[in-house]
């Protein structure tokens, strides 16, 4: 059996930095860049689930997911996957786990290499992504002093609005 650091090292050293340092905690991601393979909605896409059913501990990142998808029979036979952690035995709680890898037939070599041609786009679509959430996050904290401001004002004043 190999070690968790040999299996899959491109990936699993992408996904690993994905992150720890890139993905805004808490955010949920779902990136996916359309491909052209002849086949019906062929995709590569990468997931960012957080665990939130246990609503009595702090939402933690799930796993993240690697993958390659069609809707196409005649094209199962090159899809793949890559996965650090999953809803049993989440990231957050396990960073060391060991990768996981699905494939309808291609072999794990094969597949490393067709995902790290596609690093560089799901690395910029993440960064967007991030920036977005982080936009919006100040947005909503922006509001909220706002709305905070104002109701100090009020009490400030008998509790009359102002």
């Amino acid at each position: 059996m190999e070690s968790i650091n040999t299996f899959a090292p491109i990936v699993r050293e992408f996904l690993v930095s994905i992150a720890q340092n890139e993905i805004m905690s808490g955010g949920k991601y779902s990136e996916r860049i359309e491909i052209n393979d002849g086949g019906y909605s062929s995709y590569i896409e990468l997931c960012v689930d957080i665990d939130d059913y246990n609503k009595s501990r702090k939402k933690g990142l799930q796993g993240i997911r690697l993958f390659r998808h069609s809707n196409s029979v005649q094209k199962l036979d090159i899809g793949w996957g890559f996965a650090l952690g999953d809803i049993c035995n989440p990231y957050c709680d396990n960073p060391e786990i060991s990768i996981g890898f699905t494939t309808h037939g291609m072999d794990v070599d094969s597949a490393q290499k067709e995902a790290q041609a596609y690093f560089a786009d799901v690395l910029s679509l993440v960064r967007k992504s991030t920036a977005l959430m982080k936009m919006s996050a100040a947005e909503s904290a922006e509001k909220e002093r706002a709305q905070l401001l104002a109701r100090l004002e009020e009490l400030d004043n008998g509790g009359e609005k102002a």
